[in-house]
């Protein structure tokens, strides 16, 4: 799946170095991954 993230959130890692920016966008991504499963969220994600 391919994601497109706001730009006010691009703004907020702006300055951050390549490597975590790209390390927040896989783990936002694996959140969007859990959260869109018609399953039941931990009391922890929810």
């Amino acid at each position: 799946m391919r994601l497109e993230f706001l730009p006010s959130f691009e703004r907020s890692i702006k300055s951050l170095p390549l490597a975590q920016k790209e390390e927040i966008k896989k783990v936002a991504a694996q959140l969007i991954d859990v959260l869109s499963q018609d399953r039941t969220i931990h009391q922890g994600l929810g």
